[in-house]
């Protein structure tokens, strides 16, 4: 048992897993999803003008905390969660040309978008919007 803990093999999975578990925090942060919030825009009939990463771990208007805390959890593979939210501060144009700002939650569940959720909600475009 005491050799188990003194080994270099411990000591590199511990490097290689705080590694890991950085790097996949980096991507999911630093990632912009330009594209997913395009698509969202583009349906509503508005134009995508940036997006803005926030702050780390600012949810903005969403909730911090949410429950219910039992909830199912997705597997974790090499112990890297499939269940994430990422939020985003999106710029916008509504057919008239107004720009608009918007918070973006991007709810992950088994390593797949499930949700897109927008605060303020984003009212789709109607033909009264041209001028």
């Amino acid at each position: 048992m005491n050799d188990l803990l003194n080994s270099p093999q411990i000591i590199w999975l511990l490097v290689f897993t705080i590694f890991l578990g950085t790097a996949v925090w980096a991507y999911r942060h630093l990632r912009s999803y330009r594209k997913l919030v395009n698509t969202e825009l583009t349906k509503q009939g508005h134009t995508l003008v940036s997006v803005e990463t926030p702050p780390a771990y600012d949810t903005g208007p969403f909730p911090k905390i949410e429950g219910p805390y039992l909830q199912r959890r997705s597997a974790t593979i090499l112990g890297i969660s499939g269940q994430w939210n990422t939020y985003r501060i999106v710029r916008y144009a509504d057919p008239s040309g107004t720009e608009k700002s918007a918070w973006v939650r991007l709810r992950y569940e088994a390593f797949r978008l499930k949700d897109i959720t927008w605060k303020p909600k984003i009212a789709p475009s109607t033909e009264n919007d041209f001028p």
